[in-house]
């Protein structure tokens, strides 16, 4: 689900931003109960409420808001719940405003706009490190004088052992 959806469903329904997430690919047929039964084992949330549902429009699966007591905390929300017996993890979103007073630095974009395209894929940052390679720093090629330095030693041994051997 797209941030500038996930932020007007938490609009709409009177929901903080800074204490919701959106749980997607969850099957229709899962009751409050077991939701709740199965975020209260997810620590971070603390506890939670369903605020609304909404069908996926293909296939027989929903995303549902959720309410939670715990301040959003990037870094510790994981990017999906697992559940037992389903074949898909269950994806979490969240919506992220950046306090008006902030001005965004051009890493921030650069972040912001990631995550924006990984929502709108419905991919992980897990799913996204198998597209990055790895970056290894090339050696550095030696600078003009580091082998003209190199030549002259060559060429001074050459020289010292040819004279050598004309002495003997």
């Amino acid at each position: 689900m797209e941030a500038e959806k996930i932020l007007s469903w938490f609009q709409d329904n009177g929901v903080n931003s800074k204490k919701a997430i959106v749980l997607s690919n969850v099957p229709v047929d899962v009751s409050n109960e077991n939701l709740y039964h199965i975020l209260d084992d997810v620590e971070v949330f603390g506890r939670s409420k369903v605020r609304g549902r909404c069908l996926a429009p293909i296939g027989k699966s929903q995303s549902i808001l959720i309410e939670i007591s715990n301040d959003i905390n990037v870094v510790k929300i994981p990017e999906q719940v697992g559940v037992i017996g389903e074949v898909a993890p269950w994806l979490v979103s969240i919506a992220s405003e950046a306090p008006p007073s902030t001005i965004p630095t051009e890493e921030d974009d650069f972040q912001a706009k990631l995550m924006k395209f990984r929502a709108n894929e419905g991919k992980t940052l897990a799913d996204m490190k198998g597209l990055v390679k790895p970056v290894t720093p090339s050696p550095a090629a030696p600078d003009l004088n580091t082998q003209l330095v190199n030549a002259i030693s060559s060429l001074v041994e050459k020289c010292q052992f040819a004279k050598v051997e004309n002495q003997v």
